[in-house]
C-alpha cells in the first residue's frame, strides 16, 4: 500500500511539473510586482476575475505571468498558458490555440473543433462549472480575446483570467483589474545587467561607470538589459565604448535601436540565421532549416549556440526555436 501511494504521488508530482513554465534564469526585482498582482488576483475571492498585466514590449509582462501561473496553477481544477496569441492568431491559428486550451485544462488529447465557433461553444460548454487559471500572452484587440475567454460567466467560480497586452484600449472586458508594469529600478537594472554581462551582482571597479552609463541608456527595459549585457560578456573595453556610443545616439532610446546594436555585433553567418529564424522559423524544430544552412556552408550547431548565449534566441524543451516578440519583430523590419 505504502508503494502504492509513492506511485501516485510521483505520478502527481510529474503531472504538477510539465505545468510549470520554464523561467530566465536571473530573475532580479520581481518579488513586490508579484505581490501585487497576487493581491489583485484575490484568490479567495469566489467571483471569476480578470487581471491585465499591462506595459510595453521588453518590460517583462510574460516573466511576470510565468512567475505568478508556477505559484497558483496547482490551487485550480484546471490551468493553461496560451503564449503569442496575437501572432498565432494572425497567422490564422485561432482553432490550434482553442484545442490547446482544452487539452491543457483537461489535460487530455486535443478535441476534434472544426472551426473557431464549435471551440468557443467547447469552451464555454465545458468550463462553466470548473476553477480554471488561464494565461492569455500577447493580446491587443478583442477578437483575439472573444475567441478564447470572451466573458467571465463562461467560467467556473473562482477562476482567474490573466491577460498580458501592450494596448488596452480595445478589449472591451466588462470588468478587469489592471497591473501596469514599469520599467525596473536602477539598482534592479544594474544588478540584471550585470548578471548577463560578468555573471556577477555588480560591474567590477574598472567597468562600474560604463555599465551604469549603458544600465541607464537601456531605460530599465529588463529585455534590452539582457541582450545588450550577453552581447558584452568577455568583449574587450573599445567595445563596450563603442556600443555606450551607439546607445547614446539611438533616438529617444527606442527599444528598437537598442535592440539593433546587438543584432550589429554579429558577424555575417550568425546575422543571416537570425534574420531566416525571425522571418520564417519561430515556433519551428531547429531541424527544418538546419540543412539548409549546413549547405550554405554555415555552421548551424555552433552559431545557433552563439546566438542563444547572446540572448538572441532560445530553444525550448521540443527543440523549438524561440524568440521574444520584439526580436521577432526587429528581424522582420530589418529584412523589409
Amino acid at each position: 500500500q505504502g508503494e502504492l501511494i509513492r506511485s501516485i504521488v510521483a505520478e502527481v508530482l510529474i503531472k504538477l511539473n510539465k505545468r510549470e513554465k520554464i523561467l530566465p534564469d536571473h530573475l532580479v526585482g520581481i518579488q513586490d510586482r508579484v505581490e501585487v498582482v497576487m493581491h489583485l488576483l484575490d484568490e479567495g475571492s469566489p467571483d471569476v476575475r480578470y487581471l491585465v498585466i499591462h506595459g510595453m514590449g521588453g518590460i517583462g509582462k510574460t516573466t511576470l505571468a510565468k512567475v505568478v501561473f508556477n505559484q497558483i496553477y496547482s490551487r485550480f481544477n484546471g490551468c493553461s498558458f496560451l503564449s503569442g496569441v496575437r501572432e498565432a492568431i494572425k497567422d490564422g491559428k485561432i482553432i490550434q490555440l482553442q484545442k490547446q486550451l482544452l487539452s491543457e485544462i483537461f489535460d487530455s488529447k486535443p478535441v476534434e473543433i472544426f472551426d473557431s465557433d464549435a471551440g468557443i461553444n467547447h469552451i464555454k460548454w465545458r468550463f462553466c462549472h470548473k476553477k480554471v487559471l488561464i494565461v492569455l500572452d500577447d493580446i491587443d484587440e478583442w477578437a483575439q480575446l472573444s475567441m478564447l475567454a470572451a466573458k467571465g460567466d463562461w467560467f467556473g467560480s473562482g477562476s482567474r483570467i490573466i491577460i498580458t497586452t501592450r494596448d488596452t484600449n480595445n478589449l472591451a472586458i466588462e470588468e478587469y483589474k489592471v497591473y501596469q508594469m514599469t520599467e525596473l529600478h536602477y539598482h534592479h537594472a544594474l544588478q540584471l545587467f550585470s548578471k548577463h554581462a560578468f555573471k556577477m551582482d555588480s560591474p567590477p571597479h574598472d567597468y562600474d561607470d560604463i555599465s551604469c552609463d549603458i544600465t541607464h541608456m537601456t531605460g530599465g527595459l529588463p529585455l534590452a538589459l539582457e541582450v545588450i549585457g550577453c552581447s558584452l560578456y568577455r568583449k574587450r573595453k573599445p567595445i563596450w565604448k563603442e556600443t555606450l556610443k551607439k546607445l547614446q545616439s539611438a533616438p529617444h532610446q527606442h527599444i528598437f535601436d537598442i535592440l539593433k546594436i546587438s543584432v550589429e555585433m554579429l558577424s555575417e553567418e550568425q546575422r543571416e540565421i537570425f534574420l531566416d529564424i525571425a522571418s520564417f522559423y519561430v515556433g519551428e524544430e531547429r531541424i527544418y532549416p538546419y540543412y539548409m544552412w549546413k549547405a550554405l556552408d554555415f555552421y548551424p550547431k555552433i552559431e545557433i549556440n552563439n546566438l542563444i548565449g547572446m540572448s538572441l534566441i532560445k530553444i525550448d524543451d521540443h527543440d523549438r526555436l524561440l524568440m521574444h516578440n520584439l526580436l521577432r519583430d526587429l528581424g522582420r523590419e530589418i529584412v523589409r
